[in-house]
């Protein structure tokens, strides 16, 4: 019988837009202590827009999870539609098992791409009638898993004072009491360290040149590297009952430029001030009346826009406010006034601004509803002397989640190929982060590829439905041999060894871009209508020919609104300068006015330039021969020839 050997090759995949979630869960429930097993647990969902504070409208699917956080299982799952932002659900744990600590946990599969601090998370008891005691507190004495350290002002620089705050936590990732020491490498022990219950503690240091380690119940944690030049962020939220004090220190680099400090809250700047960084300390005090109730953030950027430091404070509302309206900590997964002053002050140096970075300030925001869609995966299959397979074959993917297993769980797709071993999966319900092994099959021979933490795209808002196919930022997977196959080797796998694993590892290409328009344009410039019109080989000499007419038609508005994409990627700014682009490099360029495309960009007229860089103008997906987006590799290579291919897939 003759032996055939298959070989997967190029797996496209599509990463998300979106780098930070949207939307974050606030859960309550009817009683907040004790259940009795197998008693129904009653509750509300609220799903907050991140942008403006409010109940979501986008009502996606909301998933309400019952785990056993003694052992850490997963009971219960039930979904919900959420009506204007708000569900009520029902869970009923079982009624089978001793007592034993139960956490709800809400989201929506959107919000599962990210980390889950925003999830909805809340703790309770449910106390079995056949035990005869009750459980003791969960995490009291139990062993630390994880520590985690951050140094308040961001780095640890050289001869400046730092806060740092430790936190030890047990293998559920609750925070669990625990003491240690701080060491140097000098072998110096300089500051005792004890948790409190919810696992935290602080330390001050001044370090000098040297490395440090936390050691926490035997366990030991490198602290960050001590730099030699830079700046620190420290702030006092405790002392001063009328302000907050935020103190910056620098020393000095060589390099000297000005430095800017922002306070802002869920994306809006309140208030922000230029910090030279020749200026060795610089005081701020905050009046407190002037912020907003909530989550405030600090931050601290260079020139470049760059973090050096970032701090979280917290205002409570005024009394009387309304409770559902009340800020939560989802990452220590209780409400922020339960901890005392000191406890929330520490709480807030672990975190990081999850909902805003400092680039997303500038962004623009769209959200309108969400889009879910799966992510899709396609491949080719061929024999070991490169000739097609001839007959279709099955095709099976088995996905394992990387992160928290009670959120995903091992997946198993199977497809069937072309007669050419072309392949696809499509519209996978995978959300997150996933190891994956594709396996194919001929007769006796079992070909496996295995795939090296691909990250699943994200659902995310969009104001159109999403194609997956065709989002921007693609990534091709490229195959690499781990050991070059042996005459042995092969001969073996033609007697129906199993195939050696490979690895396959993400190479950033230029992916296709999603496209921004669906009306049709009011009116099209033709590449021969720019070339003739382009005085100097410049754009400038073009668009005043027609856009001055249309511009003349809104003499009663006191500035139109005019919009600018290239190649479907809307400028930041409104006002593009022309000379950017090369007439010779315009294949041609679409006006929309006044028509939905316009009023989906909230312009009074939309000009979008499509270049000859652009390689998918007809929104068609790119074929098997699009130079640098795709190609295939089949067989096996000697190794010159495999370093070639791969050299291609980067043009």
């Amino acid at each position: 019988m003759k032996s055939v050997l298959l070989w997967l090759a190029s797996i496209s995949v599509a990463l998300a837009q979106t780098t930070v979630p949207r939307t974050l869960v606030q859960l309550s429930v009817d009683r907040e202590e004790v259940y009795l097993a197998g008693e129904p647990i009653a509750g509300q969902a609220r799903v907050i827009n991140a942008i403006t504070g409010e109940t979501d409208s986008t009502d996606a699917a909301l998933y309400i999870d019952c785990i056993n956080v003694d052992q850490g299982k997963l009971l219960r799952r039930v979904v919900v539609r959420p009506h204007n932002g708000l569900a009520q659900f029902t869970v009923s744990p079982p009624d089978s098992l001793p007592t034993y600590h139960c956490r709800l946990r809400a989201y929506t599969n959107w919000m599962r791409n990210f980390p889950a601090d925003a999830f909805g998370r809340q703790t309770l008891l449910v106390v079995s009638p056949a035990d005869q005691q009750r459980l003791p507190a969960q995490s009291s004495g139990a062993p630390v898993s994880t520590i985690i350290i951050r140094p308040e002002g961001g780095e640890l620089v050289a001869g400046l004072r730092n806060r740092l705050v430790i936190n030890t936590l047990d293998t559920f990732g609750v925070g669990t009491p625990a003491t240690g020491f701080i060491l140097a490498a000098t072998g110096d022990t300089l500051t005792r360290l004890k948790t409190d219950e919810n696992g935290l503690a602080s330390a001050e240091l001044v370090p000098q040149p040297q490395a440090y380690w936390a050691v926490m119940d035997g366990k030991r944690i490198a602290l960050p590297p001590v730099q030699a030049t830079g700046s620190v962020l420290r702030c006092n939220d405790l002392t001063y009952p009328d302000r907050i004090r935020v103190t910056i220190e620098n020393r000095v680099a060589p390099t000297l430029d000005t430095l800017t400090f922002i306070v802002q809250s869920r994306g809006r700047i309140l208030s922000y001030a230029s910090v030279p960084r020749q200026t060795p300390v610089s005081v701020f005090n905050i009046v407190r009346s002037s912020l907003p109730a909530g989550i405030i953030n600090l931050i601290l950027v260079d020139k470049a826009k760059r973090r050096l430091g970032e701090r979280m404070i917290y205002k409570p509302n005024p009394v009387g406010a309304a409770s559902q309206s009340e800020p939560v900590d989802l990452e220590l997964d209780q409400p922020l006034p339960s901890l005392s002053p000191q406890q929330l002050s520490d709480a807030l140096v672990l975190r990081r601004n999850t909902l805003f970075s400092w680039d997303e300030l500038n962004a623009d925001r769209k959200y309108t509803y969400s889009a879910e869609r799966g992510i899709s995966l396609s491949g080719q299959l061929a024999k070991w002397n490169d000739k097609p397979v001839g007959a279709p074959v099955m095709v099976s993917l088995v996905a394992t989640p990387t992160g928290d297993d009670t959120l995903s769980k091992r997946e198993l797709f199977v497809a069937q190929s072309d007669a050419n071993g072309r392949f696809m999966f499509e519209n996978m319900d995978l959300y997150g982060t996933y190891k994956g092994q594709l396996t194919a099959k001929i007769g006796n021979i079992d070909a496996r590829i295995r795939l090296d933490s691909t990250s699943v795209p994200p659902i995310v808002a969009q104001p159109v439905p999403v194609d997956w196919r065709r989002l921007p930022n693609a990534q091709t997977l490229v195959a690499r041999y781990d050991t070059m196959l042996t005459t042995r080797q092969r001969n073996a796998m033609r007697a129906g060894t199993t195939l050696q694993s490979v690895t396959v590892k993400a190479n950033k290409l230029t992916g296709v871009q999603q496209r921004a328009f669906n009306a049709k344009p009011s009116a099209t410039i033709s590449r021969t209508g720019v070339m003739s019109n382009g005085v100097g080989g410049i754009l400038s000499a073009v668009m005043p020919r027609y856009l001055e007419y249309r511009l003349a038609k809104y003499k009663n508005l006191q500035k139109p609104v005019v919009r600018y994409f290239i190649d479907d990627v809307r400028q930041l700014s409104d006002s593009l300068d022309m000379n950017d682009v090369p007439v010779g490099e315009v294949d041609h360029i679409d006006i929309h006015e006044a028509n939905a495309d316009a009023l989906l960009y909230n312009a009074n007229i939309v000009v979008a330039i499509y270049t000859t860089r652009n390689s998918n103008l007809n929104g068609k997906r790119p074929g098997a021969s699009a130079s640098g987006n795709q190609f295939v590799l089949t067989g096996f290579q000697r190794a010159d020839t495999r370093r070639r291919y791969a050299l291609e897939g980067h043009r």
